[in-house]
């Protein structure tokens, strides 16, 4: 499996800028801020935006509300347990038709990545 991530943000006075290469069950980061590179182990992890996708081949046919799922994400070069609890189906109207959905709500350890959004909806 390959897979390049580029980060680039600039947040008020905050810059950053970082590539990640997952290889081989390796993520190589090259940290353009801190003029860094290091190798970290990185073995069935995704990032924030592909943990979703990962969840469209997970099988959820059988889950009930409140099920919880567990990805290991892989967020400032750290990784860090990504629970996602089950919360039901919804028939969304579209111009498509009517799609089946799930929805899943987020939940983060709040001394981990950001504060604590588990109570979102």
């Amino acid at each position: 499996m390959y897979e390049k991530a580029v980060t680039k943000s600039v947040e008020g006075g905050y810059k950053i800028r970082r590539d990640i290469e997952f290889k081989n069950n390796k993520a190589y980061i090259n940290d353009y801020r801190k003029k860094k590179k290091s190798v970290k182990d990185a073995v069935n992890v995704q990032d924030m935006i592909s943990a979703f996708y990962y969840l469209r081949n997970y099988d959820t046919t059988k889950f009930k509300k409140g099920d919880e799922v567990t990805i290991d994400v892989f967020f400032d070069s750290t990784t860090y347990p990504f629970k996602l609890k089950y919360l039901g189906d919804e028939i969304l109207d579209t111009k498509f038709g009517k799609i089946k959905t799930q929805i899943f709500r987020p939940m983060v350890m709040s001394q981990r990545i950001g504060k604590s959004i588990s109570n979102c909806s």
